[in-house]
């Protein structure tokens, strides 16, 4: 016997095979890919249809209720929705809101806007000379002039100085002093010093900003001394510098990675489980929130809401979700024929019979026929021809094969070659496995067919001495298993394998 080795148990999976097969159905594979494309942008399109429909139901609904006031209209619309859903549309109106108000901080800021890491301020040294030595004294003094620094006046000139159109609350967070109480003593002398910061935007006036705080800090002494104790306030020292301002970074830092956090986390890991009229209702809050932003000063409630919302975009195919369903489509139907190719365990190509024989294989004959209907779509003859390069000449094939099993014969001694088939195909009149039994009698050798396409029966196997398997993409990998370990058993030398296959 030709051994090559011990027979392997199990069903191999022949990749290469796989592929040229799917190759070769690439029309299958394209219809079945536009077929998923379409149903992906269809459900798409679909969905987002749906939402477009809330959305214009919830502003025709904003619309109809000119002449109550926003809030009224917001209650209303909650209101229609069934109870379990009121609260995730609250919560979700809630989030948004704050999303939004932090992004309005981080652009409007002045404090957040300024690099943070190298902040440019102007720092003022004011010097308290009391009479009274007691520390408490001075602790109220230091005090009072630290809490003067939230003073609407001082801000309000501080505004028109670095912008008088920014809203003052952008102002006062550029004042940065110490924490209530903390001041520089020198114990027997009745002093103090304390520190006001002001952060500054680059081509501001620095020497203006020292002028107001400094004339607005010394305005304020009088009141001082009528109040806590007579004494006298003088500007120390003021000086620019670029300073690293810890607490700006940090909270321009927490900020920000919070708005991240909930928009891509919590936003819309809730918005791809809310309901069609779920995300109508919180589009129709969220225009007439934007509307009643934009006209604060409008009385007239009709007024806002004709400029409540911007029309709705109506949805288009996304050529996204086309693409992915095409590149999906074409996956799935590649799993799928893997899958039916193990169940069905089949060869896939002439190498397997080598594989499950343990012999070598001694030639291969492709058969080119004429595919109809639906199997149409599962060949592609230009695939073919490249995969089969050379081997695509059945008569050629066939007188080489004859030629080998001459020698094959002669060099076993055999007076009789018997040609074990599996195949169906090879009951048809003028099948390539008769014309190669009928190539070999010529030559002088006895060579038989044993048909065994419908189940191998032992018996066949008593007379057979010197055997070659016929087999092709048409027999199951076990059954090849099956025969070689019989023609073991039987002693039925195995010299060599034929494949067969039709394309």
């Amino acid at each position: 016997m030709n051994s090559m080795g011990i027979i392997k148990p199990k069903t191999l999976v022949n990749i290469r095979a796989i592929i040229w097969d799917l190759l070769s159905q690439w029309k299958a594979v394209l219809i079945v890919a536009l077929l998923i494309a379409a149903l992906m942008t269809g459900y798409k399109y679909h969905k987002a249809m749906n939402i477009y429909k809330a959305q214009l139901a919830g502003q025709a609904t904003a619309e109809q209720q000119t002449t109550a006031p926003a809030d009224e209209q917001i209650t209303e619309i909650l209101e229609a929705l069934p109870e379990e859903d009121r609260t995730t549309v609250d919560y979700m109106i809630h989030m948004k809101d704050w999303v939004d108000n932090q992004k309005e901080y981080i652009d409007n800021s002045i404090l957040m806007n300024v690099e943070p890491t190298n902040q440019r301020t102007l720092m003022l040294d004011f010097y308290i000379d009391a009479g009274e030595r007691s520390d408490s004294i001075l602790a109220s003094l230091t005090y009072g002039y630290i809490a003067f620094c939230n003073n609407d006046k001082l801000i309000e000139g501080i505004r028109q100085i670095i912008d008088p159109d920014k809203d003052i609350k952008y102002i006062a967070e550029l004042i940065i002093a110490p924490n209530y109480g903390n001041y520089i003593s020198g114990n027997d002398d009745g002093d103090a010093v304390f520190q006001v910061k002001i952060v500054l935007p680059e081509g501001v006036d620095a020497a203006a900003i020292e002028e107001v705080v400094k004339n607005a800090m010394i305005g304020y002494s009088a009141e001082m001394s009528r109040k806590v104790a007579p004494h006298t306030l003088t500007l120390l020292r003021a000086c620019e510098a670029k300073v690293y301002n810890t607490t700006a970074v940090n909270n321009k830092n927490t900020i920000i990675a919070n708005i991240f956090n909930i928009q891509n986390t919590y936003i819309k890991t809730m918005e791809n489980n809310l309901s069609d009229q779920q995300k109508g209702a919180i589009s129709a809050i969220t225009a007439l929130k934007k509307a009643a932003k934009n006209a604060e000063d409008v009385t007239d409630t009709a007024d806002i809401a004709a400029g409540a919302s911007e029309e709705p975009v109506k949805p288009g195919l996304s050529k996204k979700y086309a693409l992915f369903g095409f590149v999906l489509g074409a996956m799935l139907y590649a799993f799928l024929y893997l899958v039916l190719v193990i169940i069905k365990g089949n060869l896939a190509a002439a190498g397997d019979l080598e594989y499950y024989t343990g012999s070598r294989l001694i030639g291969e004959v492709y058969s080119e026929t004429d595919h109809k209907g639906i199997r149409k779509l599962l060949h592609s003859k230009i695939v073919d021809r490249l995969r089969y390069s050379g081997k695509t000449d059945a008569d050629v094939q066939i007188g080489k094969i004859a030629a080998s099993l001459e020698m094959i014969g002669k060099h076993a001694g055999a007076d009789k070659l018997s040609l074990l088939s599996l195949s169906p195909n090879s009951k048809k009149e003028g099948s390539a496995l008769r014309k190669i039994a009928e190539a070999v009698r010529e030559k002088g050798i006895d060579t038989e067919i044993v048909d065994l396409a419908d189940g191998v029966d032992e018996s066949h196997l008593m007379a057979v001495n010197n055997c070659i398997m016929a087999s092709g993409n048409d027999c199951k990998a076990s059954d090849i298993i099956k025969l070689t370990e019989l023609c073991r058993e039987f002693d039925a030398k195995q010299l060599g394998n034929i494949y067969f296959q039709e394309i």
